[in-house]
């Protein structure tokens, strides 16, 4: 069964997963009332899962087919006639490798988004600092040009009385506090430049690495640009199989499980995208739709429903 998995609403590049064929059936088995034996053949222990967790993933997908009809259509036998395995291969790898890449790149908005605000705010800073410090320097130097208008004017005197020169020396003063201060200021104003520039590259070497994680994640998504089956049926020589490939968690194991053992029963594909036996998983959901209600029904001889 083909899926789109749940990583594709974030990649849109990931949606060409979605021209797969659900699975593979060879012949269908004559529907009728006999119930389909299985059992459980290989899991690769690269999955994670437990024999008995896969057991209770196809019980759980037998129970979505038995709920329309009302009576069993499957049973799990040591001698079963339906092998299910769980084969490992590079389409789990992939998967699994854009699960990771897709965590670390919304782990990575987090730590991006606070260094955005932090470079705002010190750009905030300094720009207020800036402006302050440059109208500060505005009126600063129009006091020292009336300073030196009033000193040249005493000296053209010549007579200047010791109360004026006192006045100049402490305007004098007064002019060289400010300045010191004006200087002092422009230090912290280059410390928060510097602050700010630093910040930005903290910022832009995050944005690289998220970047790089985003490439990362097209370069693995291209190598499933081709369909590819998650699950496969196959009846072939008087042997049935149900393969599974890849699946991005136990509630997508489910769904694939299902459509291919409808395939067992013998359920062609539907038209519903909601729909279990749709081509292409769209949903993670376990309900039936109508779609696939109707068909099963139909299948075993079990009037419609309401």
């Amino acid at each position: 069964m083909a899926s789109r998995h749940d990583l594709t609403w974030r990649i849109p590049a990931l949606l060409a997963i979605l021209l797969a064929c659900a699975g593979i059936y060879l012949q269908r088995p004559r529907p009728g009332r006999s119930v389909l034996t299985y059992r459980i053949g290989a899991v690769d222990p690269r999955f994670g899962l437990t024999r008995d967790e896969v057991s209770e993933a196809v019980r759980t997908a037998v129970g979505i087919w038995r709920a329309p009809v009302d009576r069993a259509l499957f049973r799990e036998d040591p001698k079963g006639d339906i092998e299910i395995s769980l084969v490992f291969d590079q389409r789990q790898e992939v998967l699994d490798r854009l699960r990771n890449l897709d965590h670390g790149i919304s782990r990575a908005r987090g730590p991006i988004e606070e260094q955005k605000a932090r470079c705002e705010g010190l750009r905030a800073e300094y720009e207020r600092r800036r402006d302050a410090l440059r109208a500060d320097q505005a009126a600063f130097n129009g006091k020292v040009a009336a300073f030196n208008a009033g000193s040249e004017a005493l000296r053209r005197r010549g007579d200047a009385t010791e109360n004026e020169v006192r006045r100049l020396a402490s305007e004098q003063g007064d002019l060289k506090a400010v300045l010191d201060s004006l200087r002092r200021r422009e230090g912290e104003l280059e410390g928060v430049r510097e602050a700010l520039m630093a910040a930005v590259e903290d910022l832009n070497r995050l944005v690289a690495g998220q970047r790089a994680q985003v490439a990362d994640y097209r370069e693995a998504g291209s190598l499933m640009q081709e369909a590819f089956d998650e699950g496969v049926y196959a009846r072939e020589r008087g042997r049935q199989t149900i393969t599974i490939y890849c699946f991005s968690g136990k509630g997508t194991l489910v769904r694939v499980l299902a459509h291919e053992l409808g395939h067992a029963l013998g359920l062609p594909h539907g038209a519903d995208p909601q729909a279990i036996m749709y081509p292409m998983m769209l949903s993670d959901a376990w309900e039936p739709a109508p779609e696939d209600v109707t068909a099963i029904r139909a299948l075993c001889g079990v009037p419609k429903g309401p």
